[in-house]
């Protein structure tokens, strides 16, 4: 059975819905990027949107440049906010990858030092969390595909 036009067009608008949220949650979370990386001392200048990513709500992933002209690749969503020179990754993917990496090994650098209170096991709990579910899509095919 075919869609009747009422059909296609209340398809269509509900596409186009979701591609607005989709788009105004990337923008709150480079929103969310540039005030951390303020934060950090990093002053943004431009944002490279072809090597930038996400998958909303979970997670986006930019590549930016700073008033120095360095790089960084800057991670933020329902997800810790970090930052890293873009050295240590090549591509989204390789940052992604990267990041999950590094809060495992933080989370364990802080196990090992020995969590003094609860905010610390929280937070080391948090990191290992976080880089666990984030993991999977730096390994994922169909997420990358999707985007070449």
């Amino acid at each position: 059975m075919k869609d009747t036009p009422v059909e296609s067009q209340e398809q269509v608008d509900k596409e186009q819905q979701q591609q607005a949220l989709a788009a105004q949650w990337f923008n709150d979370q480079l929103k969310k990027a540039t005030s951390y990386l303020a934060q950090q001392g990093i002053i943004l200048e431009s944002v490279f949107n072809d090597d930038s990513t996400y998958v909303a709500p979970l997670f986006a992933v930019f590549k930016v440049r700073d008033k120095d002209r360095k790089k960084y690749w800057v991670i933020a969503g329902d997800l810790p906010t970090d930052v890293t020179s873009d050295n240590v990754a090549k591509d989204a993917r390789s940052a992604i990858r990267h990041f999950s990496l590094h809060w495992q090994m933080k989370a364990e650098g802080m196990v090992r030092a020995g969590l003094r209170d609860t905010v610390q096991r929280d937070f080391a709990q948090l990191l290992i969390t976080k880089a666990e579910a984030l993991y999977p899509f730096a390994e994922s095919e169909a997420v990358w595909k999707k985007r070449s």
